[in-house]
């Protein structure tokens, strides 16, 4: 699973198991979640018994599931070696921590306010606004909070009492 607006950094590690050194390079993919996916070493040379690392960076801004198929071509093979990436991104979650808003009876031109709270329940940082429908009158509903963008609730530590 893979959260929105998260690079997500893969590491791969290929190794010769034959006898000779081989000569690769990528085959960029023509999809839609492949061009969301960048290596870092898109071709090289790999020596007999050599560990290579490479690094695949991963940052989506569609949501939905996904199974993502990369071909290297391997210079002298008849066949590509492939990878298979497969994933989700999903967006971020949050909670209010109420259903309604319910205000009963108020008099005309009094103000009266109720406190609603907005957390965000998800792994990242998430940007928020806030629409109120329809305002009637035109008028401006105030409101100091009706936009911004709300930490991850497990990154909130809780507050300490003094001793």
């Amino acid at each position: 699973m893979f959260l929105l607006a998260r690079d997500i950094l893969m590491k791969l590690f290929w190794k010769t198991k034959g006898d000779i050194p081989i000569e690769y390079s990528l085959i960029q993919p023509d999809s839609i979640f492949g061009p969301l996916f960048t290596f870092y070493l898109t071709k090289g040379n790999i020596a007999v018994g050599e560990l290579q690392l490479i690094k695949i960076v991963f940052s989506s801004h569609i949501l939905g599931t996904f199974t993502e198929t990369f071909k290297f071509g391997i210079k002298g093979a008849p066949n590509t070696l492939q990878l298979r990436i497969h994933g989700t991104v999903i967006g971020p979650t949050f909670h209010f921590d109420a259903n309604s808003i319910r205000f009963a009876s108020v008099s005309y031109g009094f103000v009266h306010s109720k406190i609603i709270t907005l957390s965000n329940t998800s792994d990242i940082v998430m940007r928020y606004r806030i629409r109120i429908p329809d305002d009637v009158h035109g008028k401006h509903i105030p409101g100091d909070k009706k936009k911004g963008t709300a930490v991850p609730t497990s990154l909130i530590s809780p507050p300490t009492r003094a001793a």
